[in-house]
Order: C-alpha cells, then structure tokens, then sequence
C-alpha cells in the first residue's frame, strides 16, 4: 500500500519505530501453494482496537512486479470496509483503494469475505453482497500465480489511527476458509466455480503442509513488530492471529464462535464437536452442520428436542 506523508511526518514515523524497537509481536500465515482463478471466501472476525490492520488478501511472489487483491479492515473504521488492487513493478507500485460503508459494525462478528479472480474480472464480496468489480485490470493478472494470505498487525499513522501498545494482548479471528477452482459453466448449478479446497483449521496445530507462518516484518512497523510464529494459534476450531508484546505470545484465549460457520467438510467426532464449542456457555445455542442447532450440557452435545447426541 501507498501513502503519502510529509517528510516531517515520515521522521516522527521512523523515531517512533526506532523507539519501540522489537517491542511487538504479529500474527501471520500464508499458503505454500500458489493459486490461479477462483473464489477465495474466509468467514473472518475482525478486531476494533485502533491502529490495527485485519487483512486477507492474494499476492504474487514475483520478484519484480508487484499484483495483490486485498480485503483490509482497520479497528479504527468500526463500518467501513477497505478494497484495495496493487499493480505496476516493485519500485513503483499503483494502488487503488476504495471505501464502503456496509452499514453495520464489522467488529461485531464474523462476516464472510470472498474474492472472485477470473480472467474477465476481479471482485470483492461481503456477506454475499458484491461491493466491487474491476474489468480492464484483471487482464494485468493473466498467467499469475498468487498466494493466499491472512495477516494481523498494529501501525500507527492517520490511516490506521493511534496504536496503543497497552490493549495488547488483541485478536483476529478466522473460522473457515475456502477456494473454489474458476470452471466457467461448469460449476454447482451451472455456476462458474467448483469446491476445490478448504480449512476449518479444527485440528489442533496448523496443517504446515498447506499454511506456513510468517517470520518477516510487518508493512507497517517493520521489524519493530514482526510477524512471529508463536502469534499463530488454533483454538475451538478456529484460527486465531494475535499482537502481543515480544516474547509473551497468549496461551489462554476465549475464541467467539462462528454460528455460520460451514465446519469440515466430513462428520465431526464428539471429540471435535466438543472442542469446537464452549461447554455450559451463557447463552446455550449453537450450530454444527454435521450435529444442527444444540446445546452442550453437563459433557454432552444436545439437540433442541433434548436428544443426547454424543
């Protein structure tokens, strides 16, 4: 991403990261597989604190020219959500940002955000509902293989709001992810993609045959707060990003679940089931696609007729 600064501006940036110097810690992962067209769709909790970024995005790891699709949600923006399309070559990247109002809290919960990447068209979806499409610049994407990326990380300028080292620690949150190959015609009724691959990250660990964490900096701090291993967690069923103070990444963290989530693709154990929802929770009900709408109570997942179903 671009940004214009004054040159006053840029040295109480460079000063102030030189003072907090390795002080933070991010979370970040990023696929081993390159991917071509297809819908790439996570369900995604971000987080309100300012001067955090909560990003999904696609990016070439080509050496000279710069092509990234990004979906971008900063704390400070509790109703906006942020598109961005970055092209042009490494030393002088072109970006083109835009802004919208989906007239909700988007820290509120979990929303779903897809991006189709077709050789016609690039678009950005929220909740279902198509918010942008771009035509002549996706021709700029032909032949490219991208990356699948999730990152959380803190920065503090105008853009993203003051950041304040003192909530820390503060979460991301990714319940399930998808991608579906781009077959035109030839899809699910007719549609345009076909179920290729999918993570509801409900093991304990992350499959490091198809994820990889990041270990470099940040774009905002840099190397003041990198992106560090430890700051990857799974938890219930669900993949957790966390900022914490170097060398104090969490341990203990109460995940909020996703009622939407789709879950694995196959039946879930009773082992998973119960580790994917909280047990005697205040509020009771939840979801499983492979189980319905339940309750657990007293060690067991309950229907809504009050069947014992483990």
């Amino acid at each position: 991403m671009t940004r214009n600064f004054s040159l006053k501006r840029l040295v109480l940036i460079v000063c102030s990261s030189l003072a907090l110097a390795f002080s933070q810690w991010s979370g970040e992962i990023v696929t081993k597989k390159e991917f071509t067209y297809g819908k790439y769709t996570a369900r995604i909790k971000t987080n309100s604190q300012s001067g955090t970024i909560s990003a999904f995005f696609l990016w070439s790891n080509d050496s000279t020219e710069w092509r990234e699709i990004d979906f971008e949600v900063l704390g400070i923006r509790k109703r906006e959500l942020q598109t961005n399309l970055i092209t042009g070559p490494k030393t002088k990247r072109v970006t083109s940002e835009a802004w919208y109002n989906i007239g909700v809290d988007i820290h509120s919960g979990y929303h779903e955000y897809s991006l189709e990447w077709t050789p016609q068209y690039i678009a950005w979806i929220f909740d279902g509902k198509e918010k942008r499409r771009l035509t002549t610049e996706a021709t700029q994407f032909q032949g490219r293989k991208l990356d699948v990326h999730f990152n959380f990380w803190p920065w503090d300028i105008d853009w993203s709001g003051p950041f304040d080292p003192g909530s820390l620690p503060l979460y991301m949150y990714v319940s399930h992810f998808d991608f579906q190959a781009y077959t035109p015609g030839k899809g699910i009724n007719g549609s345009d993609f076909t179920p290729d691959w999918s993570d509801s990250f409900s093991d304990s660990s992350l499959d490091t045959t198809v994820w990889r964490k990041a270990d470099w900096g940040t774009p905002g701090f840099g190397l003041t707060a990198p992106f560090h291993p430890n700051n990857i967690l799974l938890k219930e069923g669900t993949l957790v990003l966390c900022i914490s103070q170097a060398n104090s990444s969490p341990k203990t963290i109460a995940v909020p679940l996703d009622p939407k989530d789709p879950g694995p693709s196959t039946p879930v154990s009773a082992k998973v089931l119960k580790a994917r929802f909280s047990k005697d929770s205040k509020d009771g009900l939840r979801f499983n696609p492979s189980r319905g709408l339940g309750y657990f109570r007293n060690g067991h997942f309950v229907d809504i007729s009050g069947k014992i179903l483990d």
